[in-house]
Order: C-alpha cells, then structure tokens, then sequence
C-alpha cells in the first residue's frame, strides 16, 4: 500500500543542472518550481514534483538562483528520511 514519507525541508537541496545519477546514498526526483519567497535570512521554495506538492528553504547566501517555472531536481539523503 501507500506509504508516507517526511523529511525536514531544509534536508532537500534544489539541483539546477543535469549532475547525472544522485550520489550513494541520496535520492533525487524531478520538478519544478513554483514559487519563490524571500524571508529574511533564508528564502522558501515551493517545488511541484509530480503530483506533489514539496517545500524547502534554504540560507540566502546558500540559495540557489532559481525562478518560478524553472526545471530542476531535489535531492535529499536517504538517511534523513522519516516513515
């Protein structure tokens, strides 16, 4: 059946470029983002991937220079996954 996952948002790094395979012991899946908010110290991303849905944030001077509509991938270690 089903099976619901959970990983901390700022665990999920955008990918802006085709780097190949994700690393050992990583996961990568495809997307698009969709919105782009600036907070402060660090700026939220809203990602469709599939039929999900996925948000992260990462530090300003760390944030990737991405833009609604843009096509890139998320990456997460598979260690930092929650069942």
């Amino acid at each position: 059946g089903a099976v619901q996952a959970m990983i901390r948002p700022e665990m999920i790094r955008i990918v802006t470029a085709d780097k190949g395979p994700a690393a050992s012991g990583y996961e990568r899946v495809p997307g698009e983002i969709e919105r782009v908010q600036y907070l402060g110290h660090r700026i939220e991303y809203t990602v469709r991937a599939g039929t999900c849905q996925v948000h992260t944030w990462v530090l300003n001077e760390l944030a990737p220079d991405v833009v609604p509509g843009l096509k890139i991938s998320l990456e997460w270690r598979r260690d930092n996954i929650v069942l």
